[in-house]
């Protein structure tokens, strides 16, 4: 699922110091290019799958990511792929702007969902929007700072994603078992609706159905990744 791709895309990153979102969440600022390179490896009801992940950006703000999930061994299963480009603005230690082009597809299938997108990120809290050709979604990331967690070497963010057909809200528990290392929980509810319409002939009469084939209810993922940053 794309949302999932792109909230643990995110929560990984903020966390490991090597994402553009950590860059202006946490106030960073790398002066060099950067390479990193990882995976996650996520259990979900009894089942476990594959994620892997690439991504590079150089110091005047340009970056590119490659992720690929639903790696396993069902034959059933249509491995997902994301791929992006951007830039990433800095305006100031606490403000930055995004801008980049997306594109989403399946491997045993030809089409692919292609869009653009603009992000604002001040501090802690992020706001993207992307637009495809005829739909457009929003995102929002929120990294708040307890003392109690910070403590303990514990990390929280907050994940929301909203579209014409539905929406997403998510949270994410981790913590760093090593510079390279993260283990963590994620925790959400969706609910959206998908309307589908057949029709039949009888009597030399058409009849016409809609239906709602869509989803809704709580979703949990555990995950254990790994990345490698190169300067």
């Amino acid at each position: 699922m794309l949302i999932r791709i792109l909230y643990l895309f995110f929560s990984f990153f903020l966390l490991c110091n090597h994402s553009n979102a950590q860059l202006n969440n946490n106030k960073s600022n790398i002066k060099d290019d950067r390479f990193s390179i990882g995976g996650f490896l996520n259990f979900d009801q009894g089942e476990f799958d594959f994620e892997f992940l690439s991504n590079i950006k150089n110091k005047y703000g340009f970056y590119g990511n490659i992720w690929i999930s639903q790696i396993d061994f069902d034959n059933s299963t249509n491995t997902q792929n994301y791929f992006s480009l951007g830039y990433n603005r800095k305006i100031n230690n606490s403000l930055s702007l995004d801008f980049g082009y997306v594109q989403n597809f399946l491997i045993n299938e030809e089409d692919a969902i292609s869009e653009i997108f603009a992000g604002i990120n001040y501090n802690t809290i992020s706001f993207w929007a992307f637009l495809a050709e005829s739909s457009i979604s929003l995102e929002s990331w929120y990294k708040p700072s307890f003392n109690f967690l910070d403590n303990n070497n514990l990390d929280i963010l907050f994940y929301g994603f909203f579209n014409n057909d539905g929406y997403d809200l998510s949270m994410n528990i981790s913590r760093q078992l090593s510079p390279s290392i993260i283990f963590g929980f994620m925790f959400g509810y969706e609910d959206y609706s998908n309307e589908e319409t057949f029709s039949y002939k009888k009597y030399n009469e058409i009849k016409v159905y809609t239906f709602d084939s869509g989803y809704s209810g709580w979703n949990s993922l555990l995950y254990l990744g790994l990345l490698f940053g190169i300067k």
